[in-house]
């Protein structure tokens, strides 16, 4: 049994190497088929080229030949046509030059003939105008005459009426000269009672506004000159107070008898210089305060004031 086994597979194998020996082979055939058919191919492709290579060859000799002839012929056409243009511009300057000749001597004889026609014309209005001129001129003289002769007769009656006018109005002329005198002379004496009672009006209208007037500045003045006196007796005893030495407000006059008085006091941090007036009995008060830092004030009547008044009113 074993050989039997063993003889079938030797028999197994000796079948599938010549299968595979086979199966070779046979690849081996077709790859020698394909790559004779694939010679084939590329002798056939290169044989075709080659042909067509020599067709273009052919072809690119047949279009160059061609072309040349046909350069050729169209320059012969072309110098041909340059010929024959050539000589039609000669025509046709020539039938110009003759034709525009041909046209100036026509323009030349017209001109003449319209130079003629025109002179006669002119002639003939010349003698026309002459003619109408001298007639106007007859019209004109006959028309100044009986122009002259109306105008002296006109002149003639404009000159009765003129005088008849000027008597006319001459004599109403006196009546209303003396009728405005007699009116003005009115008129005049009626102005000047109103201008005369007007001005006693006025007169005495500025008359009682004066007084009024007057009366209200010297209420005011007074009042002015209270508040000023009782302002400047105030300030001196504060200012004394702060001194530790008050002055009595009666005592003021009193106490400033001079026209000037210059006072200096030393308060804390500040100098104080104080320059009274006393002037017809008006006290004024002017203080120079002086500060440790050197700002410098002026004072009137306890009233801050500029240095230049300070200095100016008390020169």
């Amino acid at each position: 049994e074993a050989e039997k086994i063993r003889l079938a597979e030797e028999t197994r194998r000796k079948a599938e190497e010549e299968a595979r020996i086979a199966e070779q082979e046979r690849v081996r055939k077709e790859a020698e088929q394909r790559r004779l058919a694939e010679e084939a191919r590329k002798k056939a492709e290169e044989d075709a080229r080659i042909a067509e290579l020599e067709k273009q060859r052919k072809e690119a000799e047949a279009r160059s030949l061609a072309e040349a002839k046909s350069k050729e012929e169209a320059l012969r056409l072309e110098q041909e046509f340059k010929k024959q243009e050539a000589e039609r511009i000669k025509l046709a300057e020539e039938a110009r030059r003759k034709a525009e000749e041909e046209a100036r001597i026509a323009e030349q004889e017209r001109v003449k003939k319209e130079a003629e026609q025109r002179q006669l014309a002119e002639e003939a209005r010349r003698k026309s105008a002459e003619e109408a001129r001298l007639a106007q001129m007859e019209k004109q003289k006959e028309e100044a005459n009986a122009r002259a002769l109306a105008e002296a007769q006109a002149k003639e009656e404009a000159q009765k009426r003129l005088e008849e006018q000027r008597r006319l109005t001459e004599e109403q002329t006196r009546q209303k000269a003396a009728e405005d005198a007699a009116r003005r002379a009115d008129q005049l004496k009626q102005e000047e009672e109103r201008i005369r009672k007007e001005t006693e009006r006025i007169r005495e209208n500025e008359e009682r506004l004066r007084q009024q007037l007057l009366e209200e500045q010297q209420k005011k003045q007074a009042e002015l000159n209270r508040q000023a006196e009782e302002r400047k007796r105030q300030t001196m005893a504060d200012l004394s107070a702060n001194r530790g030495n008050p002055i009595p407000v009666e005592d003021l006059s009193a106490r400033y008898g001079s026209e000037n008085t210059v006072e200096q006091v030393q308060l804390n941090k500040i100098i104080l210089t104080r320059t009274v007036h006393n002037r017809d009995g008006v006290i004024t008060f002017y203080s120079r305060v002086q500060h440790d830092n050197g700002s410098i004030y002026h004072f009137k009547n306890g009233e801050l004031i500029t240095a230049w008044q300070y200095q100016h009113e008390n020169k």
